[in-house]
């Protein structure tokens, strides 16, 4: 018994030796008001491919695959409740909501509305988070809200939903240092099925939910949110499956709030004629250079594994050898 106590203790303290190497400090680090320190730059890269067949007699296919142009974030600064930032892309993509006649309104709505700078070629805005409304939104330069706000607990279903209607601009960041900061578990209000009165037809959606408080990425464990979603939906007429869509979608933040990466895998397929069949799939993710430290990597897990078995199995060899040798 002494031998695997001496054991255990060498165990115990090379863990904690190893534990006080690796284990990336700015994981307890302090906090700032509801968001926690960010990098002052962030660029994200993504993809996007899709792929169509269309049945006989049109025999068409299309199939094309390429990488989007990279989204810069410049200038991130903190100021209590708000996260502001500028941007090539937001006050383009805002543009087209507008209905400018003159050079001089274009002008005007770029310098007014978004601070814009010459320089640069940015525009700015803000993502700020409403404390006593518990709500989250994307704002102008003059902190007006332009998006639809995402309310705390955070719905999943919504959250998605806001990134189709607005691209990726509300919801870059959240704050999840706030202490009213949580997800909504229960999303069954988003099951349905529906059939009419003949019951000729009938129309289902599932929705399936899966929060963690962790994920992987590039080999390395981080602590945050992996937030993923299965939804389907499927329409059957006189007993036949007519069309139905398959949507998985995946969302990574890391704890200080800062989104790591976000992807969209989706399937049609429809069987009436001439109808295509598609499958396609969207991905963005923080370019690796300003990914921040995770808590342990692979290989470093790997050791500890390994060296925790090497330990117990050599103090289990010893004890069976003294009991042999007694």
């Amino acid at each position: 018994m002494r031998v695997l106590d001496t054991y255990h203790k060498c165990f115990s303290v090379i863990t904690i030796i190893i534990i006080s190497i690796f284990v990336n400090p700015s994981v307890i680090a302090g906090t700032l008001d509801f968001w926690s320190s960010y990098s002052d730059t962030y660029v994200y890269k993504g993809t996007r491919s899709y792929y169509a067949v269309y049945p006989d007699p049109l025999n068409n296919i299309y199939d094309w695959q390429y990488d989007i142009a990279p989204v810069e974030l410049l200038s991130v600064s903190i100021d209590r409740n708000v996260v502001n930032f500028r941007s090539k892309d937001i006050w383009l993509h805002f543009m087209g909501l507008q209905d400018l006649n003159t050079s001089e309104q274009y002008e005007t709505y770029k310098q007014k509305v978004w601070d814009y700078d010459n320089v640069t070629e940015t525009g700015k805005a803000a993502i700020v988070y409403l404390e006593n409304e518990n709500e989250v939104c994307l704002t102008d330069a003059q902190y007006n809200p332009i998006t639809t706000k995402i309310k705390i607990p955070v719905d999943v279903i919504e959250l998605f939903d806001e990134w189709i209607y607005s691209y990726i601009w509300g919801i870059w960041f959240l704050p999840t240092e706030s202490l009213d900061f949580s997800f909504v578990t229960d999303y069954s209000k988003y099951n349905n099925e529906t059939t009419t009165s003949d019951g000729q037809s009938s129309y289902t959606r599932t929705v399936s939910v899966k929060i963690k408080n962790h994920f992987w990425l590039n080999s390395t464990l981080y602590k945050g949110w992996k937030i993923s979603t299965i939804e389907e939906e499927q329409v059957i007429v006189n007993g036949t499956v007519s069309w139905n869509n398959h949507y998985e979608r995946l969302i990574c933040y890391l704890e200080t709030g800062i989104l790591y990466n976000y992807h969209v895998d989706y399937e049609y397929n429809s069987y009436k004629p001439y109808n295509p069949n598609i499958t396609s799939n969207f991905s963005i993710f923080l370019d690796e250079p300003y990914l921040q430290e995770g808590i342990i990597s692979s290989w470093l897990l790997i050791l500890l594994t390994v060296g925790t078995t090497t330990i117990v199995c050599s103090a289990i060899a010893l004890l069976v050898w003294k009991r042999i040798k007694i």
